[in-house]
């Protein structure tokens, strides 16, 4: 059961990952990709 949740969350977390580096590619934000992650991750927070 506890492996299920791991497995989950570490799913979740290269979702959004992804979904960072692909809005960065898209805005192509090559100066501040890390802001960008940040400001993707603190949305979905």
């Amino acid at each position: 059961m506890e492996s299920l949740v791991y497995i989950f969350v570490l799913a979740a977390g290269i979702g959004v990952l992804f979904f960072a580096i692909a809005s960065a590619k898209r805005r192509r934000l090559v100066n501040k990709p890390k802001s960008d992650v940040i400001s993707v991750v603190r949305g979905w927070i």
